[in-house]
This record gives C-alpha cells, structure tokens and sequence, in this order.
C-alpha cells in the first residue's frame, strides 16, 4: 500500500484576541444535537453549560465535574485560564468543519496566518 500524504485541514493560525471572535461570531448559531434547541455560537460556555445543565445525563461523568468544579472555583485567575482553554478548544475544532467562519475571522483582521520564514 502506498503513503497517503494528508493536507493540514486548518492552517497554522494566529488568533490575535478572543474577544474579537465574539464579535465577528455574535450573530452565528448552531443547534444542539441532542435536543435541537438553537445556541450562540460564542461564546463556547454558553454552549457548555446547556450541555452540562440540560443533557448532564448524556455526558461524561468527569466532564460534568470539571465543569462544576469551574463554576464553582473563586480563584478569578483559573477560571479565566480555564475559560480561555476552553475557547481556544472550540475554536479550533470548529474551524476544523466552517471554512466560512474561518474565512470570516480573517477578513475580520481576528485570524492571521504566521509570517514565513
């Protein structure tokens, strides 16, 4: 058998603020798939939080604690490094399947490629 040689499906990428994506996503939807109720793209806790309130029962155990465990942490530091990892999750993996989100965040001036050489 030969060598498949796999293309990135996502180019190297520099976010240049979260908060930006915020703005450019605000108005983008998507449906929650256990239950069809229409979300807010962005910000992902919104998102989370649904899953986590609505479908905790569908949910891995682990997953619903750390997520509790965030609510619940006073620590203003962790839970915005907690926040921030959890964004950057979600927007990786969801220009992973949207080239047009992607394609709308650069032309926003939010994504940029890295300088070459």
């Amino acid at each position: 058998m030969g060598e498949h040689k796999h293309k990135k499906t996502t180019p190297q990428m520099i976010v240049t603020d979260l908060d930006d994506v915020e703005k450019v996503l605000a108005d983008e939807k998507l449906y929650c798939e256990i239950c069809g109720a229409a979300l807010s793209l962005w910000p992902p806790e919104l998102i989370r939080e649904h899953s986590m309130t609505v479908h905790a029962a569908a949910s891995w155990p682990a997953i619903v604690e750390t997520w509790e465990n965030y609510k619940r942490d006073s620590d203003l530091a962790r839970r915005e490094n907690f926040r921030n990892k959890l964004r950057v999750e979600f927007l990786f993996q969801i220009l992973q399947h949207r080239r047009d989100l992607y394609d709308k965040l650069v032309v926003a001036g939010v994504i940029r490629e890295p300088a070459q050489g």
